[in-house]
């Protein structure tokens, strides 16, 4: 069967983006960007990306010819992949991307309504993590959590992939990468996929209900969810930021006893976890600490150290 490394395999960027220039072994070809006003050649074209020194601008083979032919990648990644196999490789039997085991139900089954995308986007995100990955390890998530959740790196963003409880992939989260730029949005979504998805819900299945006695932490962002996911910390997010936690989401929690609401240390932060904590009632509470100690649940974590979070959770100290 032939997926995705099957056709960029056979095709070397050089030859696509700059046609008749002359290459040897693995060196670039410098042509000028076409991104940006480019006075001297700055875009270094390899067998399998491209890379500008003047705008920053990275771009892989099947981003390349998606952004050519007028193709999203994240929706219609399979076109994309097909696109690319009859225009420039040729090869047959391009299978269909096969969907995770689902694990146990929740009470909330109305994201397996929308149509998934096909996973091998995200293991194509994965896959071009490379070097990136320190950027993950450095906010204290485990190599096991980043490769089953299929954490990646896509055209100067961070992706994180969000499932639903049968493991099918609902959307992509893009998040900056801060070493190319600090200006625009943080974090951002698929344009067609950009409403608010709960995150990690396989925290609110039976069996993980059970295991932990009914505690869920509910956090503001997939990171500081994914941080205490690596601890073995029941945790759950939501997507598209502090405010966009829904009451559709409410009954999802229905198999939790204790809730705790562990939202960022500022005015924004616990104004919604008062807000989501009236939605979710008497079950709730809202987890606190001093804001001299971290801003979010990471930083508590990198600066006080894990065990200071867990007896947070556990109640055994006062966060404030």
């Amino acid at each position: 069967m032939i997926g995705y490394r099957d056709v960029v395999s056979k095709i070397d960027l050089r030859e696509l983006m700059a046609p008749g220039k002359s290459f040897r072994g693995n060196n670039p070809v410098k042509i000028m960007c076409p991104w940006h006003n480019d006075t001297t050649p700055s875009l270094a074209i390899y067998h399998d990306h491209a890379y500008c020194y003047g705008c920053y601008k990275r771009v892989s083979i099947l981003e390349w010819i998606a952004e050519e032919n007028g193709l999203d990648i994240a929706s219609d990644f399979r076109s994309v992949v097909e696109l690319a196999n009859s225009k420039y490789v040729g090869l047959i039997s391009l299978p269909s991307s096969p969907l995770r085991t689902p694990n146990s139900r929740i009470a909330d089954e109305q994201d397996l309504s929308i149509k998934p995308l096909d996973i091998s986007f995200a293991k194509y995100c994965h896959d071009h993590l490379g070097e990136k990955r320190a950027w993950f390890t450095g906010r204290g998530l485990t190599d096991q959590v980043i490769d089953s959740e299929l954490l990646g790196y896509l055209n100067n963003a961070f992706t994180i992939p969000v499932w639903n409880s049968a493991w099918q992939l609902l959307t992509m989260r893009y998040r900056r990468d801060d070493t190319i730029t600090q200006t625009g949005s943080k974090y951002w979504g698929i344009k067609t996929r950009n409403r608010a998805f709960l995150y990690n819900s396989k925290a609110l299945t039976r069996d993980y209900m059970r295991i932990n006695n009914g505690l869920v932490v509910l956090c503001e962002g997939e990171l500081d969810c994914l941080r205490l996911w690596c601890e073995g910390i029941n945790s759950v997010s939501f997507t598209n930021g502090v405010g966009a936690f829904r009451p559709e989401f409410v009954p999802s929690f229905s198999l939790a006893s204790r809730i705790l609401v562990a939202f960022d240390i500022d005015n924004a932060g616990q104004k919604e976890a008062h807000r989501i904590a009236d939605m979710l009632g008497d079950r709730a509470s809202i987890m606190t600490w001093d804001a001299s100690l971290g801003k979010d649940i990471t930083d508590l974590a990198n600066n006080q150290g894990i065990d200071y979070v867990k007896n947070l959770i556990s109640g055994e100290v006062n966060g404030i």
